[in-house]
């Protein structure tokens, strides 16, 4: 059996994130997410070699015939995206939800087949092109849905596994509870009962043995969402220049221009207050909930030129505290030379703009966090600071990403 590298999605796949609003969330959906509420801890040695060799064991079964995947149907991650790479720490993975090779490639199956939304037309990589890191500038609705301006940017899912919890506003506990919402979700993929899609999936031969292999049932909510989240936390990306000369030593790994950027970042701009680094180990971001001032921002235009639009206060809907108005989760920077637009509402379109918008002090929200302000820096040290942000381009990007040069 020939084995195949990742599958490019179609340039038209595309990405939907809706309005929390406009999705309808079942009960249930809620409750499981707080069964799999989990704090990621250091995983031992064991595991680390354990998830080296995991690419290896995926090989050989289906070189065996012993998981029946059609490669051209899956994205099947290759040995660089399942290995730690130089940068990050180990994997952190729930207890109750273990990666195994058969349940990985089970859900990269499930991520790249549009036959998991009611009418056949929309996937996740629909959602979260590989092609563009897992992230879309141009997010669609399924055919048939009136086509309105969604409220958020599409957020890239290379080194999902670090987040927590998920969405801008951080709605979401677990990888796992929040599988299922774009399958419920009128402008994604549409579904009305997991009964319809449960039946749908055990009709399919492919499926049905498949899921009979890795849990040993047929497709339910839990064991649908498990195997996503699994496939998910294994779009691991680092190894970057940064990494090769902070962690690896490689003096070189890292032009002059974007050294001075990093001494910029940690120091004068301040952008390390939010994006944190580790000796041995960076994401990035500290997974909090902030007000940039973007979201004043964006609301004070929209107010202005759509008031039809669906508002958007940020981490305020999921907690109700007037405290959070307008906070959202800080992104990682990993790769952010590849997920433009930005801000969670893809309001500044390029990295320069976001630079210029912080070097300018924010907007003029009195609440925005005191950390954003005039930062002062010159046209010369802008260009360092950018310098810096594209060398955090992994050399092990899933997907067929294109790098910034």
């Amino acid at each position: 059996m020939k084995i195949v590298g990742w599958r490019q999605a179609s340039a038209q796949t595309q990405h939907a994130v809706a309005s929390r609003s406009a999705c309808r969330r079942c009960a249930w959906k809620y409750s499981l997410g707080r069964r799999y509420r989990s704090t990621a801890t250091n995983k031992s040695e064991d595991r680390t070699v354990w998830v080296r060799s995991l690419y290896l064991v995926i090989l050989l079964l289906l070189a065996t015939g012993h998981f029946d995947l059609k490669a051209e149907d899956a994205l099947l991650p290759p040995p660089e995206v399942i290995r730690r790479p130089t940068g990050l720490s180990a994997v952190p993975y729930p207890d109750r939800n273990p990666p195994t090779p058969e349940k990985i490639a089970l859900g990269a199956k499930l991520f790249s087949d549009p036959r998991l939304s009611i009418d056949g037309t929309m996937s996740c990589a629909s959602c979260h092109d590989p092609a563009h890191a897992f992230t879309n500038p141009k997010p669609p609705v399924r055919p048939g849905v009136i086509d309105t301006r969604l409220r958020r940017d599409v957020p890239s899912l290379l080194n999902v596994a670090y987040a927590t919890p998920l969405h801008h506003d951080g709605g979401e506990p677990t990888l796992e509870a929040q599988m299922l919402a774009p399958l419920f979700n009128a402008a994604e993929m549409g579904n009305t009962t997991f009964d319809d899609l449960s039946d749908r999936l055990a009709a399919l031969a492919e499926y049905r043995d498949a899921f009979d292999k890795v849990f040993a049932s047929r497709p339910t909510s839990e064991n649908l969402s498990h195997a996503l989240a699994a496939f998910e936390r294994s779009l691991i990306a680092a190894d970057s220049p940064f990494d090769r000369w902070s962690v690896g030593g490689d003096e070189a790994a890292l032009s002059p221009e974007a050294s001075s950027g990093f001494k910029l970042f940690t120091g004068k701009a301040g952008c390390a207050a939010c994006h944190p680094i580790d000796a041995q180990s960076a994401i990035f971001s500290a997974n909090a909930f902030v007000n940039t001032g973007v979201g004043y921002m964006s609301e004070t235009r929209r107010a202005a030129e759509t008031p039809e639009a669906l508002s958007d206060r940020g981490r305020e809907e999921i907690t109700h505290k007037r405290d959070d108005r307008y906070k959202f989760r800080t992104p990682t920077l990993r790769n952010v030379a590849l997920t433009a637009p930005y801000m969670h509402d893809g309001s500044l379109k390029t990295l320069d703009d976001v630079i210029a918008y912080y070097n300018a002090g924010g907007s003029v929200d009195p609440e925005q966090d005191a950390r954003v302000k005039p930062l002062g820096l010159t046209e010369a040290e802008q260009k360092q600071l950018l310098a810096f942000l594209k060398s955090l381009t992994s050399s092990n990007l899933p997907g067929g990403a294109e790098r910034v040069p």
